[in-house]
């Protein structure tokens, strides 16, 4: 112990700390513990020792960060044959990759086609006050192509490509030749650069904009020339404005630069005060969109609703999600499943993790450093959103920390050649090879069951949507384009189906004449099958595989158009494209009270379109009820009781009343609503165990 008073363990051999943490690394991330033994085996194999070195000068003396660790000459066809294997690895099955299209994919592609068809300059997109950028882009792809999974997921990948080259180019400002190769190397080949480009988000921009705004900083430090730094820093302003139009967490890092660019000044306020203020007007002028559209159209909505100023959610699980955006970065979600991140683990295996804390103790030994602290202040302030939202747990807020979480890792890295002789180079390669080959099979095997030490992968995924688009390709392939009434379904279904037909669909895509289309399909609920079956004979009905249970899941129905049905279906055209505007109308609208109450006002203008069709009037009534009107529902229970009485009495109609009944306390209507929908024929809903319950109630 005596000789810890003047270093800690990575002073005495960085080797020891480093095995210590890659078996407690190993053990958090892939081990089936219980969270008290993990508990512990996290308090004294990375914390105890992280504590110790936090309070301990170093015993040697600091050495400088652009010093050079190893020599390495890469030779041209080296580097082409890493370059193509980190290209193959980004677009390797890449429209197989995932079964289907998240939800959040389907909805960006969704926004997309309208602007594909007919260009507006909106800027906030969605309950979530998206940025407009990715849709932007998807709109170009949904106009020359036509495979969707081509459209959504091409553009992510090449972004993710795109990042390498720009983080060695912005870490070559910064540091030596050996450290950037090495951060590089990271940014290629490690999971998380890797994973993120396989999802259409608006976050894949983040790390991109980010190098190049770091990049940018570093050509107006390393400039001599004051006319070069002008230029410099007013790009580096006007750049990190136009920020704003990537994803929300771009603000944060707004903040490290403006923050960054203040304390330069600070130092030297006489010789810096004009480029600082250079870069904050050049930064006004790139805000100005934002700015803008903020003004005209109202922000920030959503970023109350997700933290923990909503007051949505308990205190324990704010915690818990603040705690999980920590642990999901090392050994795994806290919580049951993650947005965009992976399945099991962290997203930095146990090498990396290993390495990372080590970097970490560096920082602090050296915290008397200026670069030093800035370090450690951008990797808090970048993990910002995710203490800020109390909600979930979703990787893409805080995938700014990503450059900082890696390049805490190569000083690990480098913490550990320190100590070595001439085979610095090998036992680099061992390790990198080692921690490839982990991530390149976590990337691989996205979604299993299981720990990875028996892992059971999930082939067959009920996804509704993915299934409705099988059949309908085939259609397509023996009759063409086809009337695919794809935005008759509610707000609570995905937009997938949508995006996946849009090239198959002759009621919406422009290429085609929807009256020369020889085939219709819908997807709808299970209890409307009957009644349309007995409407159009000749048609056929597939059953969806589907996860959710209780009101008898989705059936895909395929019918043939002839001059008997033409007229119906020209009428369902028209309706569908009204529908189409609703569901678009809804997405924007969710957290604008004024914009709401006067879509609802609006809502009733739409009855002449469906009028007289029965089923256009049931499904009319169910987008009505979906609707918040005020307390006590009766808008919705008019809506439906309409739909009922003048479409089809289906029996989830009867069971979504009762639920609107109960809702409202009136327990003797909801009781004979439970009843009809119990009686009605076909009935796969819960309506027994419900009218059960309620007879358990008056007992």
């Amino acid at each position: 112990m005596a000789s810890l008073k003047k270093g800690d363990l990575t002073q005495v051999n960085p080797w020891i700390y480093f095995w210590i943490l890659l078996v407690s690394n190993s053990l958090l991330a892939y081990s089936n513990f219980s969270y008290i033994a993990k508990s512990w085996i996290f308090f004294f194999g990375v914390l105890a020792p992280l504590i110790l070195s936090i309070g301990i000068r170093p015993k040697n003396p600091p050495k400088a960060w652009d010093r050079e660790y190893f020599s390495l000459a890469i030779k041209p066809i080296s580097l082409i044959m890493v370059g193509s294997l980190a290209i193959s690895l980004r677009f390797f099955n890449l429209t197989n990759f995932h079964l289907c299209p998240t939800g959040d994919e389907g909805l960006h592609g969704f926004l997309a086609i309208p602007l594909s068809r007919e260009w507006n300059w909106q800027f906030f997109y969605t309950v979530g006050e998206h940025p407009p950028l990715l849709i932007w882009v998807l709109s170009f792809f949904f106009r020359f192509f036509d495979s969707p999974f081509f459209n959504l997921w091409f553009f992510p990948a090449f972004i993710s490509v795109l990042t390498v080259p720009m983080g060695y180019l912005a870490a070559r400002q910064f540091f030596s030749k050996s450290t950037t190769i090495l951060f590089g190397f990271l940014l290629a080949f490690s999971f998380w650069p890797m994973f993120f480009g396989r999802f259409c988000h608006q976050g894949i921009f983040i790390p991109f904009w980010e190098c190049l705004s770091f990049w940018l900083l570093g050509r107006f430090l390393n400039a001599s020339e004051t006319n070069k730094k002008t230029l410099w820093i007013a790009a580096l302003g006007f750049w990190a404005g136009l920020g704003s139009l990537t994803f929300t967490s771009w603000a944060v890092v707004l903040c490290l630069f403006a923050l960054t660019v203040l304390a330069i000044g600070f130092y030297d306020i006489r010789k810096n005060l004009r480029y600082i203020n250079i870069f904050f007007i050049s930064l006004l002028f790139g805000l100005l969109p934002f700015l803008l559209a903020a003004w005209k159209e109202g922000y920030g909505h959503h970023l109350i609703d997700s933290s923990a100023a909503s007051s949505w959610f308990s205190r324990d699980h704010q915690f818990i999600t603040y705690l999980s955006y920590v642990t999901c970065l090392f050994w795994g979600n806290l919580q049951p499943g993650a947005s965009y991140g992976p399945s099991w683990g962290g997203v930095l295996n146990p090498i990396l993790d290993s390495c990372f804390f080590l970097g970490l103790c560096e920082l602090f030994q050296r915290r008397k450093e200026r670069f030093s602290l800035w370090l450690l202040f951008a990797f808090l302030i970048c993990l910002l959103p995710g203490f800020l939202a109390a909600d979930y747990v979703e990787f893409n807020r805080v995938i700014q920390v990503m450059p900082f979480l890696l390049l805490f890792t190569v000083i690990g890295f480098q913490k550990l050649l320190d100590v070595l002789g001439k085979n610095k180079k090998r036992v680099l390669l061992v390790m990198l090879i080692f921690s490839f080959g982990l991530d390149v099979n976590h990337l691989l095997i996205p979604v299993v069951e299981g720990s990875p030490w028996k892992l059971q992968f999930k082939k067959d995924i009920p996804d509704e949507n993915f299934n409705a688009y099988q059949i309908l390709e085939k259609a397509y392939r023996s009759n063409g384009p086809g009337l695919i009434f794809a935005d008759f379904l509610l707000l609570s279904h995905s937009h997938s189906l949508n995006v996946l037909a849009y090239h198959l669909n002759a009621a919406l895509n422009p290429r085609y004449d929807s009256r020369k289309a020889q085939w219709a399909a819908l997807m709808v609920n299970k209890h409307y099958r009957d009644f349309l079956l007995k409407r159009f004979v000749d048609s056929k009905w597939y059953d969806l595989p589907s996860s959710q249970t209780g009101d008898g899941g989705m059936v895909l129905g395929i019918i043939p158009i002839h001059n008997e049905n033409k007229e119906v279906f020209n009428r369902w055209v028209e309706a569908h494209r009204y529908f189409h505007d609703l569901s678009l109308q809804a997405e924007n609208i969710l957290n604008n009270k004024k914009n709401y109450l006067s879509a609802l006002e609006r809502l009733p203008e739409g009855y002449t379109k469906v009028e007289g069709d029965p089923f256009l009037e049931s499904v009319f009534g169910e987008w009505l009820a979906q609707y918040h009107y005020g307390n006590d529902n009766r808008e919705n229970i008019l809506a439906l009781q309409r739909a009922i009485s003048k479409g089809y009495p289906a029996a989830h109609l009867f069971y979504k009343l009762g639920g609107l009944f109960y809702a409202n306390g009136q327990w003797k209507e909801a009781r004979e609503s439970y009843l009809m929908a119990s009686r009605t024929r076909p009935n796969y809903t819960n309506a027994d165990e419900v009218l059960r319950y309620l007879d358990g109630l008056k007992k």
